[in-house]
């Protein structure tokens, strides 16, 4: 016998005609609401969580005849794991998302099975899911030199961390980065706007080969679902504000005249811009003193300079050591300039 029950309407102007009771008794059909269950951590307007699993509550206006399954559910960037039964008109459904926790996960329900005229399907619920430990940062130097600095740098401006998701503000401060050779950090040096840390340095480091160095620390900064992230790449750059020496070396030549003499330049650490301007060699006879011209050897790695002998007297072998030939600076690749060099004296003579 069908189940469905059925009363006869009479309707003016026509015949009678059969009505479903169960439509006349629940004329907008069976219902269904949907909602995150009260045990779902969310932080923000409950719309967003880095649970493992979500929770949602199913409860219909009456009781499903059918059980509801998995896929009596629609759900985008995540599946049902199980649904349980706590009542007659209430479910339990289990969401996990899908592998890397991307968000939104959109929760539609769809049941329809077991109405004898079709339910009708939830208000779809929507909640931002982003469970994930392994977030790491990058950082950029922006616009600023690399390498080694310049002696004129004294600040690292807007450097920029960014992070795989929006940054938790309150979890920031300046201890969160660790810092080597610049001053220490205050909160007026960080701006934080979305998924990006801008940050300036003062820079203080000061020697040789001074490192100046900024990375994030592990464990943090987070992001606005609780998520910590790993530390960046930290950004290097060497300081040097030492002044370069150098050493003048007879290689070759004795002083007799017409002879070449070669002359090795040995400097503390590598410079730019060596050029013959800077070599300077006379010889004096004790009334004139005549400038020789010289020609340069070497490249980067080692310079040296030969000269031959035109007169008699005392040869003197200078290197300029003012910082400047001309316009240009006569230093290493920080811009320090050029600080002491040897003079080398040496007699030329006429042989025989």
């Amino acid at each position: 016998m069908p189940s469905d029950r059925f009363e006869l309407k009479a309707c003016a102007g026509s015949r009678p005609r059969l009505e479903k009771l169960e439509d006349r008794l629940n004329p907008s059909g069976p219902s269904v609401t949907w909602d995150l269950a009260p045990s779902v951590p969310t932080t923000v307007n409950d719309t967003q969580t880095r649970a493992t699993t979500l929770t949602y509550v199913a409860e219909y206006s009456v009781a499903p005849t059918a059980t509801p399954t998995a896929g009596s559910f629609t759900v985008t960037n995540g599946k049902v794991i199980s649904v349980s039964r706590v009542a007659d008109t209430k479910y339990e459904v289990n969401i996990a998302p899908k592998t890397g926790g991307r968000a939104p996960i959109n929760v539609t329900s769809s049941v329809n099975a077991g109405w004898t005229t079709g339910g009708t399907a939830s208000t779809t619920e929507s909640i931002s899911f982003f469970r994930n430990d392994n977030q790491v940062v990058r950082a950029s130097a922006g616009s600023n030199p690399k390498g080694i600095l310049s002696t004129s740098v004294h600040t690292l401006n807007d450097l920029v961390f960014t992070f795989p998701s929006n940054v938790d503000v309150s979890s920031v401060s300046p201890s969160d980065f660790l810092t080597v050779g610049v001053a220490s950090l205050v909160s007026n040096d960080i701006t934080i706007s979305g998924r990006t840390i801008t940050i300036d340095l003062a820079v203080t480091a000061t020697g040789a080969a001074a490192e100046v160095s900024i990375t994030l620390n592990p464990n943090a900064v987070s992001d606005t679902y609780g998520n910590f992230f790993k530390p960046a790449t930290p950004l290097r750059w060497t300081v040097d504000t030492v002044r370069p020496t150098a050493t003048l070396t007879i290689t070759s030549g004795t002083g007799r005249v017409g002879e070449t003499v070669s002359v090795d330049v040995a400097f503390s650490e590598m410079i730019t811009n060596f050029k013959k301007e800077m070599v300077s060699v006379t010889v004096s006879d004790g009334a004139t003193t005549t400038s020789i011209p010289v020609r340069i050897t070497g490249s980067r790695t080692g310079w040296g300079f030969k000269f031959r002998i035109p007169s008699a007297g005392t040869l003197t072998i200078t290197l300029n050591t003012t910082g400047t030939v001309g316009s240009t600076q006569v230093g290493d690749r920080s811009g320090n300039g050029l600080s002491t060099s040897n003079t080398l004296n040496l007699t030329a003579f006429v042989s025989g």
